[in-house]
């Protein structure tokens, strides 16, 4: 709806400055969204507030942004990929961590000691695994690692965390800014703030559950952006509610985020099959893989790419052994496909996609499997 008349939900009486932000648009047909500059200060304060809560502040803490922004050019061409935006905030590339920048990476972290890291889940995961598939580590601790905008996997938040030594924060927001979920310390359920906006879990049919244990779909209704309202909007994301849910608390909390209705690859039997989890948890040596991305073009098929580390020679090997493990991992459920390519690109915002499924939603089945 909103995409077919965007103007239409848009407040034509507002007579201030807007800004329009792009959602990133991981089924491939990305959002524009309309804000005024209340709806942008009150989210701002959004990020005020889960620093706060382990004792942090932007205009305060020490800390290091790996979060999609674009360096300028002469930084690039100096062979530098980071900048100190301010004497407390460095900012660095998230498209430039390889085997052969790895160590100059460590060396500009060590050096900066930040009290906390903001990034992409997949940044932080790239940077640690190239650092330890190099065989070089951190000299300092980072106390604290905030990631948002992505999905995270219990692999990734386990190397994360004993690479950096430090707690791992995960943040659920989305560009439409209609709500927020934020770990309260002691716990890592997602804490929805009421404040931004309200949460409902939804089955196939629509019917709202908060039971606990309850699996469904995020449908949201922000309250800051009265210029741009989405009322009752489905995210395409799946959750569950916590077990610890208090009935009078005013924060709804979920025990996890599974992923969005994109993350889920249909197997030759019509069963949804969640990636990720099984691209990570899993007891997959991707050794020799510097970098993968899983692709799925039609029903009951998987196309695999990877980029080789530059070290490793024998790539013929390197995809029979990927390809026999990825077969079992996935139960001989899907027809698998390993191809060697030279490299593979992030998207415009800097992040990176493990799992790219192309079958249009609309067809893609809703059985749990």
């Amino acid at each position: 709806m909103i995409r077919a008349d965007p103007e239409s939900f848009v407040d034509q009486s507002y007579e201030g400055i807007v800004r329009t932000l792009t959602s990133g648009g991981s089924t491939g047909d990305p959002l524009v969204v309309t804000f005024d500059h209340g709806a942008l200060a009150r989210d701002r304060a959004n990020t005020y507030f889960y620093l706060w809560l382990r004792g942090h502040s932007p205009n305060r803490s020490r800390s290091i942004r790996l979060h999609g922004d674009v360096l300028p050019r002469e930084i690039i061409r100096s062979g530098n990929y980071w900048f100190a935006a301010t004497r407390r905030k460095l900012v660095m590339s998230n498209q430039h961590i390889d085997s052969s920048t790895i160590a100059s990476y460590l060396s500009a972290i060590d050096s900066w000691r930040a009290d906390y890291i903001h990034a992409f889940p997949s940044t932080a995961f790239l940077l640690a695994k190239t650092a330890l598939d190099c065989g070089v580590r951190l000299k300092t601790r980072v106390p604290f690692v905030y990631v948002d905008s992505e999905n995270l996997y219990p692999g990734q938040r386990r190397l994360i965390e004993d690479f950096f030594g430090g707690e791992l924060c995960h943040v659920y927001g989305h560009t439409e800014g209609a709500t927020v979920g934020v770990p309260f310390p002691g716990s890592s359920d997602f804490h929805f703030l009421s404040q931004v906006g309200l949460v409902e879990i939804v089955k196939g049919d629509l019917s709202q559950h908060w039971e606990p244990g309850v699996n469904g779909e995020l449908v949201v209704t922000g309250l800051n952006n009265k210029i741009f309202p989405l009322i009752r909007y489905r995210t395409n994301d799946f959750g569950t509610v916590s077990n610890a849910l208090d009935p009078f608390s005013r924060y709804p909390r979920l025990s996890s985020i599974e992923g969005r209705e994109q993350d889920f690859a249909e197997d030759r039997h019509g069963r949804r099959v969640p990636v990720a989890p099984l691209l990570f948890d899993y007891n997959i040596d991707w050794s020799g893989v510097s970098r993968f991305q899983v692709c799925q073009k039609s029903v009951g098929t998987l196309e695999v790419k990877i980029v080789a580390e530059q070290s490793h020679s024998d790539s013929i090997g390197l995809v029979k052994r990927v390809t026999e493990q990825l077969d079992t991992a996935f139960g001989n459920n899907f027809s698998i496909s390993v191809q060697p390519v030279k490299t593979l690109s992030a998207t415009a915002r800097g992040k990176f996609r493990y799992f790219v499924n192309e079958v249009p939603l609309q067809k893609t089945s809703r059985n749990s499997g």
